[in-house]
C-alpha cells in the first residue's frame, strides 16, 4: 500500500509542498515515527560510541559485584537489548533473574517507555 502511494507522487513531474505534507501525514499514520528518527539514533549511537562503552562496562561489571549481588540494566531498543543479553550470557557467573516490561498504564503516561526492558541479573559466584 505504501509503495503505491509513494509511486503516485514519484510519477509526477512536480511535487508540491501540499503533496509532501500529505505523504508525511500518511507515513506518520502508518509508522508512527518520523522517517529521520532511526538516522539520528544511529548517528547518536556512533558519535557517543554507545555500543563500545556498553560492551566494555558489561564485560567488567561482574568484577565489581559481590556474590549474589544484583545488576539491573535498562535497554531502550533491540540492538542494546541483544547486546546486553549476549554479553551477559557469555559470563557464567551472571544469571538472568527476571525481565520487566512497562505496563500499559506506564506506556500511556510515558510513550518513550514502550520499548524499554529492565533485565535483572545476579552474580552466582
Amino acid at each position: 500500500m505504501e509503495k503505491v502511494y509513494l509511486s503516485r507522487y514519484l510519477k509526477k513531474k512536480e511535487v508540491s509542498q501540499n503533496d509532501l505534507n500529505k505523504y508525511k501525514d500518511k507515513y506518520r499514520q502508518i509508522f508512527k515515527k518520523h522517517p529521520a528518527t532511526k538516522v539520528f539514533q544511529a548517528l547518536r549511537i556512533e558519535v557517543n560510541k554507545e555500543f563500545e562503552v556498553l560492551k566494555e562496562a558489561l564485560s567488567k561489571v561482574s568484577n565489581f559485584l559481590k556474590t549474589y549481588g544484583r545488576l539491573g540494566v535498562i535497554t531502550f531498543h533491540s540492538l542494546e537489548d541483544k547486546m546486553v543479553k549476549n554479553i551477559l550470557k557469555e559470563d557464567p557467573s551472571m544469571k538472568l533473574i527476571d525481565i520487566f516490561l512497562p505496563s500499559q498504564d506506564e506506556i500511556k503516561n510515558n510513550i518513550a517507555s514502550r520499548s524499554a526492558k529492565l533485565r535483572v541479573y545476579e552474580k552466582r559466584y
